[in-house]
């Protein structure tokens, strides 16, 4: 068997090693997607309380704010 050949073989036999390997991870990858979906969807609840909670005090503050800013412009 010349070099040639043995190299074309183990160049074959790489791609189909990479070949199975890819088609192993596309068998398996609507299982990650459909198993992480569940996961997102708590995230984007946990996103919306926190804005929901951001805005509460945001308001909270310019609240006191205005009310600081109203005491220091009355005359004692």
């Amino acid at each position: 068997m010349s070099g040639f050949e043995m190299g074309y073989g183990l160049v074959m036999l790489l791609i189909f090693g990479l070949g199975a390997v890819l088609t192993i991870l596309w068998i398996f990858v609507p299982f990650a997607v459909f198993g992480i979906k569940p996961l997102l969807n708590d995230l984007i609840r946990e996103v919306r309380t926190n804005n929901q909670l951001s805005a509460e005090i945001l308001a909270e503050q310019r609240a006191a704010a205005k009310a600081r800013i109203i005491q220091e412009e009355r005359p004692l």
